[in-house]
């Protein structure tokens, strides 16, 4: 468990600093301990750091997916969830989809108000 938190937090880290192919490389390590411990909230983790990695590298409707994908995964978990619609929020912006930018802007403000 501690290395699956700790290699989430380095994707993490990666993903703030730009630096995407190497929280590429951090999240298929994730993805890999994740799925061999069935632990669905570091698979979810993992999505979300590797949809924002493939955003910085403009391949966007590969992050869109791992995104949904990891939006799938919080059930229940709101500040998760707004985490996802956040970074989804970033990725349409980039990728110059307005409209679903600000859609996934705003549910991520009102899944903050439920909070």
């Amino acid at each position: 468990e501690k290395a699956r938190e700790s290699l989430g937090l380095v994707a993490a880290l990666q993903v703030r600093a730009g630096r995407a192919a190497d929280c590429l490389g951090t999240v298929a390590k994730l993805l890999k301990l994740a799925r061999e411990a069935g632990s669905i909230e570091s698979e979810q983790v993992a999505l979300l750091h590797q949809g924002g990695a493939l955003g910085i590298l403009q391949k966007y409707d590969q992050a869109i997916k791992a995104l949904k994908q990891s939006q799938t995964m919080t059930t229940g978990d709101l500040r998760a969830e707004g985490d996802v619609c956040v970074a989804l929020a970033k990725v349409y912006s980039s990728a110059g989809d307005t409209k679903n930018a600000c859609e996934a802007a705003n549910k991520a403000v009102a899944l903050a108000e439920q909070e």
